[in-house]
């Protein structure tokens, strides 16, 4: 395959056999593992790191030329619902996708791996995901300038890398000079990391055994894509998603027949999903339905479908199920989330951004006690529960109240979810923030003692939004939100820790003018570490 011409605006760095050096590290937000320790003499307590990194993982980061990535600083952590967080064999993901009957477990589709935590995309990214209870991967493919699969959402690198220009445009041995950002990249400042974009055959050899992987945007690629399955001999650990005409999936399926297909249905083609023949059906229906008046949301209609294949539902955002999103779902909003789309909808595969957050919930957890201690060992602080009082004392808001249809009984801040153009994503959070603007709160401290202070907020930008927290009118405590890739993507991250006693305290949180302010916070959060 010849190389494509490359554009004029088509930057990179210049391609060295020898690996430049990495930076190191920056201090990062805290992961969501649930691991228990005890304290003595103290009532249930944990400390969280990061899971070690498995030996497999690990030979296959050495196995593409990376360097095995270092354990992240010891955080709080909260009780699980134990039972069925191991991951399971492939033999056991595959017997399950062919489970059709009404006590079928759903299953937790990681999209683009847990980027959370890691690059999208990237191979500990894919690891992690594994490890938090996903038994399907979505990855997305383009092809190199030399023909070569690789990891990318994007056509270009812009996003996700510090280079510039199409992945086309980039043969394999330089795109492998590239590093990804952390997270989903986007902002020019984000972190650079020190791992590579994968090809395709290496994600497969990691996840062999352990996970099915989804192919999202690779149907223009398939071919290909079925080259790397076949000699990788993981073409039975692949779902590779289009929205073709049924003759063309159905000769995909013929050409193919240790690749499982899923069918994409929209508002454009749901009329002709029963045209596939017995013999040819898809293992599972991707629905996307923006409104629950959409034909392809009827309920009926998913129940017919749903005795065919799997349905899969996306719940990243708004738009793609009708509201019922992974932000709604922590929140336990009632009638949306992942609950509402089981029941309602018929839905057995659900995608989502908070991995951990479905394995707690799919493992019998109370959202409402998700990420807290036991007993009153946590305190939450919701951005909406804030003291309205006297303006200019109490609270100030410098600009028109944006989500007054959301929150009308909170007219004096901007208090939004989903509804609303503030991109929270089903999330109900602090949003439009200026500098100058400050709230009050009061809350109550049950057992005095030090506790972490934990803010769970969102930004697409590294210097996206610093917070003044002053307590009682004594200390004040300053918090730059690290960045999320996205104001609706919500990170945990600790702020310090500070002692508190019995009864009640207030609380200002001010955002300075000084720094720039382009965040949504969801809660800050006490949690007790002992005295």
């Amino acid at each position: 395959m010849s190389a494509r011409p490359r554009p004029p605006n088509c930057s990179r760095p210049p391609v060295s056999s020898s690996p430049r050096p990495l930076p190191h590290p920056p201090p990062r937000a805290l992961p969501l593992h649930h691991t228990v320790n005890q304290r003595s003499g103290e009532e249930p307590m944990a400390f969280r790191a990061r899971r070690p990194v498995t030996t497999l993982l690990a030979a296959a980061v050495v196995t593409a030329g990376l360097a095995a990535p270092t354990a992240a600083l010891a955080a709080p952590s909260y009780p699980d619902i134990p039972g069925q967080d191991r991951p399971k064999t492939i033999e056991q993901i595959q017997d399950e996708l062919t489970d059709l009957g009404p006590d079928a477990e759903p299953l937790i589709a990681a999209h683009r791996a847990q980027w959370h935590e890691y690059p999208e995309n990237s191979l500990p990214a894919i690891e992690e995901a594994i490890q938090d209870g996903a038994e399907i991967i979505e990855l997305d493919v383009e092809l190199t300038a030399d023909g070569v699969p690789v990891l990318m959402h994007d056509t270009t690198v812009d996003r996700t890398t510090k280079a510039t220009g199409a992945v086309g445009d980039y043969t394999l041995a330089e795109i492998k000079d590239l590093r990804l950002l952390d997270h989903m990249g986007r902002d020019d400042n984000a972190v650079e990391t020190q791992y590579q974009i994968p090809t395709l055959a290496e994600a497969m050899e990691l996840v062999k055994g352990r996970a099915m992987v989804n192919i999202d945007k690779g149907w223009p690629e398939r071919e290909e894509v079925a080259a790397v399955l076949e000699q990788t001999g993981t073409a039975d650990h692949a779902l590779i998603k289009g929205a073709p005409s049924v003759d063309a999936a159905v000769e995909f399926m013929t050409e193919y027949p240790d690749i499982e297909y899923i069918h994409l249905v929209n508002d454009d083609n749901w009329q002709s999903v029963g045209d596939f023949p017995a013999e040819h059906q898809p293992i599972a229906y991707e629905v996307v339905f923006n409104t629950d008046d959409d034909a392809q949301a009827d309920p009926a209609f998913l129940e017919d479908l749903g005795r065919k294949g799997r349905i899969w539902v996306n719940t990243m955002w708004d738009s793609l199920a009708a509201g019922n999103t992974d932000e709604a779902s922590i929140r336990s909003v009632e009638d949306l989330g992942w609950q509402n789309l089981v029941e309602n909808y018929s839905a057995s595969i659900l995608q989502t951004d908070t991995i951990e957050a479905m394995d707690f919930w799919r493992d019998g957890g109370d959202m409402a006690r998700y990420q807290r201690l036991p007993g009153v060992n946590t305190v939450r602080i919701e951005a909406e529960d804030v003291t309205e009082g006297e303006p200019g004392v109490d609270f100030w808001d410098v600009d028109a109240n944006r989500c007054a249809a959301t929150s009308p009984g909170l007219a004096f801040i901007d208090v939004c979810d989903g509804s609303t153009l503030n991109h929270t994503r089903g999330g109900l959070a602090l949003a439009h923030i200026e500098g100058g603007e400050f709230l009050t709160y009061e809350f109550e401290i049950a057992k005095p003692g030090n506790y972490d202070v934990v803010t769970r907020a969102g930004t697409q930008y590294v210097d996206g939004g610093t917070l003044e927290m002053t307590w009682d009118g004594e200390d004040t405590m300053t918090h730059t939100v690290p960045q999320t890739s996205h104001l609706g993507a919500f990170f945990r991250s600790e702020a310090g820790t500070r002692w508190f006693d019995k009864g009640t305290h207030t609380l200002k949180v001010a955002f300075p003018e000084e720094a720039r302010q382009d965040l949504n916070l969801d809660y800050l959060q006490l949690d007790y570490v002992g005295r």
